[in-house]
């Protein structure tokens, strides 16, 4: 388990429609913002994936997350 992050963290919340999106965020290291639903600027500190039905048993809690 993931220590908790601090309160003050600022976090910008993933959606993993997919496992396959997940794969390849593991495996290449990134993870596509649609631009027009991208903010101007990205200055975050941690990124966490928010996991939606298609995962199954699995689905829809924040499991993981990454210093950015």
């Amino acid at each position: 388990m993931q220590p908790a992050l601090p309160a003050e963290a600022l976090v910008l919340v993933a959606i993993l429609p997919d496992p396959r999106d997940q794969e390849i965020a593991r495996v290449m290291g990134w993870y596509h913002i649609p631009y027009c639903r991208a903010p101007k600027t990205i200055d975050v500190e941690y990124l966490a994936f928010y996991q939606t039905v298609r995962f199954g048993a699995k689905k829809w809690p924040s499991t993981t997350s990454s210093r950015c």
